[in-house]
C-alpha cells in the first residue's frame, strides 16, 4: 500500500436565518377607562402574546399596560416587540352653586370645573350657568379633559319659596320679644 486513501467527506451546509423583525402597532397607544385599542402585528408566522389578547386583536386594559408579542418564523426563529397602551384619567367633575338652597326668583350661578370643556344639558357650553331660580332643578354636565376623555356628574339645585317678611325680620338688630 502505497499510503494514498480516496475519502470523501460528506458536505454539510449551514443556513443561519436572522431573526423575524416583528413589528406591532396601534391607532389609539393612549385610551380612555373602558375604551379599547385595536393591535396590528406583521413579520412572523405564530404569534404568542403577553398578556393574551382578545378577539379581534383588541385589547382594552384598566391601567396602562405593555403588551409583548412573540413571534416565530418558518425556520422556528423567534423575536419579540412590545407596545405600551397608556390608560387616560377621567375628568374629575365637580359642580358648585352660589346658593345651594335659592329662593324663588333669585339669581343663581352654578360652576362646573375639572374638566377642560364643559357642555349642560342645558346646550350651554361654558363653565358657569346663570339663571333664575324658579323650581327645583337637576343639572347634568359633561365634561372632556385634554385626553378626550368624557365624563358626567348631576347637580341638584334647591329651591324654596322664601317670605319676604321674614327675612326683613331677620335683618333687624333691635328685636324685643312681649308678651302678650
Amino acid at each position: 500500500n502505497t499510503g494514498c486513501s480516496n475519502t470523501i467527506s460528506p458536505v454539510i451546509t449551514v443556513s443561519v436565518f436572522g431573526l423575524p423583525d416583528i413589528t406591532i402597532s396601534t391607532e389609539k397607544p393612549g385610551i380612555c377607562p373602558a375604551d379599547s385599542s385595536e393591535l396590528f402585528y406583521t413579520g412572523a408566522e405564530t404569534y404568542t402574546w403577553i398578556p393574551p389578547i382578545g378577539p379581534g386583536n383588541f385589547v382594552k386594559p384598566k391601567i396602562s399596560s405593555t403588551y409583548t408579542v412573540f413571534g416565530t418564523d418558518l425556520w422556528g426563529c423567534q423575536n419579540t416587540s412590545s407596545v405600551l397602551i397608556t390608560v387616560n384619567p377621567l375628568p374629575s367633575l365637580q359642580i358648585t352653586s352660589t346658593n345651594t338652597l335659592a329662593c324663588f326668583g333669585e339669581q343663581v350661578t352654578v360652576k362646573a370645573k375639572g374638566a377642560q370643556t364643559f357642555t349642560w344639558n342645558t346646550t350651554l357650553v361654558n363653565s358657569e350657568y346663570l339663571f333664575t331660580a324658579s323650581t327645583n332643578t337637576q343639572f347634568t354636565i359633561y365634561g372632556s379633559n385634554e385626553y378626550g376623555c368624557l365624563d358626567t356628574t348631576t347637580y341638584d339645585q334647591k329651591v324654596q319659596s322664601c317670605s319676604v317678611a321674614l327675612i326683613a325680620d331677620l335683618s333687624k338688630t333691635d328685636v324685643s320679644c312681649e308678651s302678650r
